[in-house]
């Protein structure tokens, strides 16, 4: 890797460290959403120049980190650095180097209906809903999507976990704490009953939801990392389409394992169950979302279905239990080929 590229990859760490920094010092409420993009730049660089560069990235975002002492650093390398190193080096593993496509996807008029609409716009062929049905899956001879989803959701209940083990074994006692000093922030006003009701509540699956969002967040900002790559033609490997986003096998034991450990375990054993559960089970959501692009295909217009499906997902935040459970289902059962068949039919 030449000193331009190492450059680079030192900038992009500088930027996500900055963004980590603004928010956690507390200084800056304007810019807490952008919390939610720390990853990006080190995503852009190791999707873009390679997983050597992520790491670059993540260690001088981690030395900056570290102006707000160890904690910071760490929770920079343990939350942003390490997992955009590891996606970066997962996402560009071939499983088949002799097979494996060039990265650069190539713009090609669009096929079938899209075709008819007059002024639409050439757009990169791993992007096209309406794919040839002869063109090969862009993720043939490249580690799947969705084992990345799935080794990223791992390393969450590996946190978990973690984090159980330096509570001394009472994660819950810790989450409680927690959200009671956050409501005593953010409520000071509200009657003390009822900040005690809503702790129990959020107590009882906040590790698993904190961690399912933070593979939700990683997953999103691997996307839109590879987006713009794709339209500046850098990317190094060609986009996976969702609508074939697959699972490996073995993660349903993992889902089953942890549904047990929820009903069968006792005390802290019986509160990690529940938080992995939901953690393991994300993935299933990302599977979910293959399944409504497949039978949003089938509609005129598709992107109708989809608007509303994304919409009532964001509103709610429940009905990502639904599309999660339409992925288990999919995992269990193949929905998209009996949604598929009937079209070809």
């Amino acid at each position: 890797m030449d000193s331009k590229h190492v450059l680079i990859a030192i900038i992009a760490g500088l930027v996500s460290a900055m963004l980590s920094l603004a928010f956690l010092s507390g200084s800056a409420v304007s810019v807490f959403f952008l919390v939610y993009l720390v990853p990006l730049p080190i995503l852009l660089v190791g999707l873009g120049l390679g997983h050597r560069a992520a790491l670059i990235s993540a260690g001088a975002g981690t030395l900056i980190s570290f102006g707000l002492g160890l904690a910071g650093g760490a929770m920079f390398a343990l939350l942003h650095g390490l997992p955009s190193w590891a996606i970066s080096f997962l996402a560009l593993s071939k499983s088949d180097p002799a097979i494996a496509k060039n990265g650069i996807d190539v713009a090609e008029e669009l096929p079938g209906r899209e075709a008819d609409v007059p002024g639409l716009p050439v757009r990169p062929r791993s992007y096209d809903a309406g794919h040839v049905k002869a063109e090969p899956n862009p993720d043939k001879g490249w580690l799947p999507a969705g084992s990345i989803i799935v080794w990223i959701a791992i390393v969450a209940c590996v946190y978990m976990v973690g984090a159980s083990l330096l509570t001394g074994g009472d994660l819950k006692g810790a989450v409680v704490e927690y959200i009671s000093g956050l409501f005593e922030i953010i409520a000071p006003n509200q009657d003390a009953k009822v900040r005690l009701d809503a702790t129990k509540v959020l107590a009882d699956f906040f590790p698993g939801m904190v961690g399912a969002f933070w593979v939700l967040m990683l997953g999103v900002n691997s996307i839109f990392a590879q987006g713009l790559l794709v339209k500046g033609r850098k990317n190094l490997r060609p986009s996976p389409r969702i609508k074939e986003l697959t699972l490996p096998d073995w993660p349903s034991w993992a889902l089953v394992g942890s549904a047990l450990l929820a009903l069968l375990g006792p005390g802290e054993v019986g509160y990690l169950g529940r938080n992995l559960f939901v953690v393991v089970a994300m993935p299933y959501f990302f599977l979910g979302l293959a399944v409504v692009h497949v039978l949003a295909g089938s509609l005129r217009f598709p992107g109708v279905l989809l608007g509303l499906i994304y919409v009532v997902t964001l509103a709610t935040g429940w009905f990502a239990l639904v599309i999660g459970a339409i992925g288990i289902i999919e995992q269990w059962v193949g929905l998209r080929r009996r949604i598929v068949k009937p079209l070809e039919g």
